[in-house]
């Protein structure tokens, strides 16, 4: 193994998902322990106890940290979470003492998560931490911080949402409530970054406020935007952020997956729900629909033949190449084959003729999406998306002949940082 290049070496340690293994591994061999010690601290998790009156955090990162510096520099990922008070009170000090000295060490972060439920205001008689995470993430260098999710907060003050926008070009806002306030000019040193991907689940007061002009500068490059169906008014709100900046949106995603979240969608179409007529640089478009045999249609019904066909033409995104369509189902294989049956050929004829008539599109990648709680055998997964592909070859004849069909099997893998 010593005579193997070291990105060979990265590569098979990269396939090695669990921490013991890994761990093991970097005892193993000298060559094998960067590697493994990259994917052992990759993500650095820090839990902050609340109780009355004060905080309390664990020693055990700082201190490994500061017995070995060269570790702090494979952390890409950092999750802070408040938690309430556990058993384990005598084994924690006081958050002050050891959150400064963690941070100071991270250099190489690039994605910054804090969950934090109930109020934003966290401050003990030390201080408070939020403020502290705020200031180191304000003297990062500019573009260090590639992402930032926020969870759980409420009563967010105007300007510490400004410093969230500010500090990375994609923002994960998820049930995030912001106060209404003044908003800081970019001469108060706000204002500067422009968002390029934003994921806003269940936050409707955010998109609201970044519809406001004043806060227009931070979605004035907005790439990619994910338009979540969970509320009737956070569905309006994100079709007029999509309008608003649909000169230089890339990619949309539509119903996109909530991890740990089982909400219904907005299934009937509000009459002011209309997209932008003209997307000139959308190249991806995805969409998650749910079939369930004992109904006809898809869920939403509305979604697929009256919001995605209206996006296919060239007249309307003239730079569409890839569609997705993920399709959530708990089925048995036998059954697939009445996936498409003749209630859907009419629909299924429209989105046929459209997807041809496009002089770009060149993937419709139709992803099956088992939620069956059943354990299924790796034969039995490939029987079951063989019956789904030619269930969708059969109900889109003309799309499947000019070879733009792809089919595969999604893996739900969850954000280590949204667990």
């Amino acid at each position: 193994m010593v005579q193997l290049p070291p990105e060979l070496i990265e590569v098979i340690c990269e396939h090695i998902r669990d921490k013991p293994t890994l761990k093991f591994c970097s005892l193993a061999a000298s060559v094998l322990r960067r590697p493994c010690q990259k994917r052992l601290f990759q993500l650095l998790k820090i839990l902050i106890l609340r109780d009355t009156g004060s905080h309390w955090i664990s020693e055990e990162s700082a201190t490994r940290l500061q017995s070995a510096p060269h570790l702090a520099r494979y952390v890409r990922q950092l999750r802070i979470q408040f938690s309430p008070m556990g058993p384990w009170r005598r084994a924690r000090v006081s958050w002050m003492r050891v959150l400064a000295r963690i941070l100071a060490q991270l250099t190489a972060t690039q994605e910054v998560c804090l969950v934090a439920f109930g109020d934003w205001d966290q401050r003990d008689r030390h201080g408070d931490p939020i403020q502290v995470l705020l200031a180191w993430l304000t003297r990062q260098p500019p573009g260090s911080i590639r992402r930032v999710i926020v969870e759980g907060p409420e009563n967010v003050p105007m300007r510490d949402f400004q410093i969230l926008l500010s500090v990375a070009s994609s923002a994960y806002f998820r049930s995030l409530r912001v106060e209404a306030g003044p908003v800081v000019t970019a001469d108060d040193g706000l204002g500067g970054n422009s968002l390029h991907v934003l994921n806003t689940p269940l936050s409707p007061t955010v998109v609201d406020l970044l519809l406001h002009p004043q806060l227009g500068c931070y979605t004035k490059s907005l790439r990619t935007l994910s338009i979540h169906l969970t509320t009737r008014d956070l569905l309006i709100s994100l079709v007029a952020l999509c309008c608003a900046t649909a000169n230089h949106l890339e990619s949309l995603h539509f119903n996109e997956w909530i991890p740990d979240v089982n909400l219904s969608v907005y299934q009937d179409v509000h009459p002011q729900l209309s997209l932008p007529k003209y997307l000139p640089n959308l190249t991806h478009l995805s969409v998650r629909v749910d079939k369930d045999l004992r109904q006809q249609t898809f869920k939403p019904a509305w979604l697929l033949p009256r919001l995605i066909v209206n996006l296919l033409p060239s007249s309307v995104s003239p730079a569409l190449r890839l569609i997705d369509i993920h399709v959530s189902m708990s089925i048995e294989g036998h059954q697939l084959q009445e996936f498409f049956g003749l209630p859907f050929a009419s629909f299924m004829e429209t989105l046929d003729d459209a997807l041809v008539k496009s002089n770009t599109i060149e993937t419709v990648h139709w992803i099956f999406c088992d939620t069956s709680l059943t354990g299924w055998r790796p034969a039995q997964f490939l029987a079951m998306l063989d019956a789904f592909s030619r269930a969708v070859e059969s109900a889109l004849p003309k799309t499947w002949s000019k070879g733009l069909l792809f089919f595969s099997r999604e893996e739900f893998e969850v954000d280590p940082l949204l667990r």
